[in-house]
């Protein structure tokens, strides 16, 4: 999934840092970006198999947490002064 945002003249943005993840399951990358006023997010999921036996489930909730975790991250926007 990808969005793009243009901050309003005169207003910038705290990003913060990308986040790549990548466990015995799967992978997760969330990363921000900002070229100009125009700030774009990024977050792609994947698992590397089409089903999770059971005795993986402790690793499929192990990229859950990190991706909730990445998800719960902010990006700042404030006036320029």
């Amino acid at each position: 999934m990808t969005c793009s945002l243009q901050l309003p003249p005169f207003f910038k943005a705290d990003l913060p840092p990308p986040i790549k993840e990548r466990l015995a399951i799967g992978e997760y990358v969330s990363e921000f970006e900002k070229q100009g006023r125009v700030i774009t997010y990024t977050r792609r999921v994947g698992l590397f198999a089409r089903s999770v036996p059971v005795d993986r489930y402790g690793d499929l909730a192990a990229l859950f947490a990190k991706m909730e975790q990445a998800d719960a991250r902010v990006i700042t926007i404030k006036s320029e002064d």
